[in-house]
């Protein structure tokens, strides 16, 4: 049996993204008789993977300095014996990927293009990853999987959604955490819009703050049409009973396209600009810029992106099918198959 592990971190500053990701090749890579085992650096992070019914061993170090770890993970892949080590964090180094290769064969998942990233198989999904310069770095000894075709949903985004267009439900998200508290500012502004009938499904993310929550709550008892979710399974069988989404520009951008929901994007991170760029000027979505800069103005923006797709039925079509085309709910498959052949290739 093949084995591959899975080297990714989550916790409040991190988010889930990383995980979450990881956990949807992990699902993938299974289902083809792979055995796969997540490698953490603390408690935080074993918990979240636990909770998704993996297998995950603690290493008890630091995940924003993962040279520390190296003597810890070269025992571990000597001892059992793995295959292909998936990394998927941003804070490795050039002495650490080197390490790691000389022992297993090494996949990186990325999003950046910070140095020349010595690995086998470098894996950014993207929809900008094909901008980055990749092809005129690397030589033949790292293979390159880029572009968006290849983004790791859960199985449950590849099914064939049908796009509601009537129904008048808006869902929101910024992800796992909300470290400006976006969501009960941004909620205010929409229930004194003309939107203010619409059902608004909000997510409340695993690292919210109690405070938020509380300020959240109190927006409901002002009207029937706040439905909140927190520590959801099934996240696409609300998204699809919505018909405009608005979300941070990290990962759940990708299964709001597969689901074909006409979205409205906005940053709130660094690590989060590329996407919000790229996916207004590729007409994935409304761009309502980057919180940090101007809050005020930049939430009435996300407020004007969600009154033009409620106004505007034959965009939110357009867009929808236009979406899906691209990402179909499959690179996690895609994935998997890349990862066993190279794995039996090293």
């Amino acid at each position: 049996m093949k084995k591959i592990f899975i080297r990714a971190d989550g916790n409040p500053v991190l988010g889930l993204g990383h995980i979450i990701r990881c956990c949807s090749i992990a699902e993938a890579l299974e289902k083809k008789g792979v055995f796969c085992c997540f490698l953490v650096a603390d408690e935080d992070s074993a918990i979240i993977v636990r909770e998704h019914g993996f297998r995950v061993l603690q290493l008890n170090s630091m995940w924003n300095d993962l040279d520390q770890e190296v003597n810890s993970m070269i025992n571990i892949i000597q001892t059992e014996q793995i295959d292909l080590l998936l990394i998927d964090s941003y804070y490795i180094s050039d002495n650490y990927l080197k390490k790691m290769r000389q022992y297993t064969t090494t996949a990186y998942l990325t999003g950046m293009n910070n140095f020349l990233y010595p690995v086998d198989i470098l894996i950014n999904y993207h929809i900008y990853a094909k901008h980055l310069g990749y092809q005129e770095q690397y030589k033949k000894n790292t293979k390159l999987v880029l572009g968006c075709q290849f983004a790791p949903l859960r199985r449950e985004f590849s099914i064939e959604p049908i796009y509601m267009r009537d129904e008048k439900k808006i869902f929101i998200t910024t992800g796992g955490t909300d470290p400006y508290e976006v969501m009960p500012a941004l909620l205010e502004l929409l229930l004194e819009s003309d939107c203010k009938q619409w059902e608004y499904h909000i997510i409340i993310g695993k690292y919210y703050k109690k405070q938020e929550i509380e300020k959240l709550y109190k927006l409901k008892d002002k009207t029937r049409n706040i439905f909140f979710y927190k520590d959801i399974q099934n996240i696409e069988k609300i998204m699809k009973n919505c018909s405009i989404a608005v979300s941070a520009a990290g990962s759940t951008l990708y299964e709001l396209c597969a689901c074909g929901i006409p979205t409205v994007v906005f940053a709130f991170a660094d690590n989060q600009l590329l996407s919000l760029k790229a996916f207004s000027e590729q007409n994935f979505a409304e761009s309502a810029g980057d919180v940090r800069q101007n809050f005020t103005e930049n939430l009435k923006k996300i407020v004007d992106g969600v009154l033009r797709y409620a106004m505007n039925k034959e965009l939110c079509i357009k867009r929808s099918n236009s979406n899906r085309k691209k990402i179909d709910g499959k690179g996690a498959e895609r994935l998997a198959k890349i990862l066993i052949y190279e794995s039996s290739r090293g």
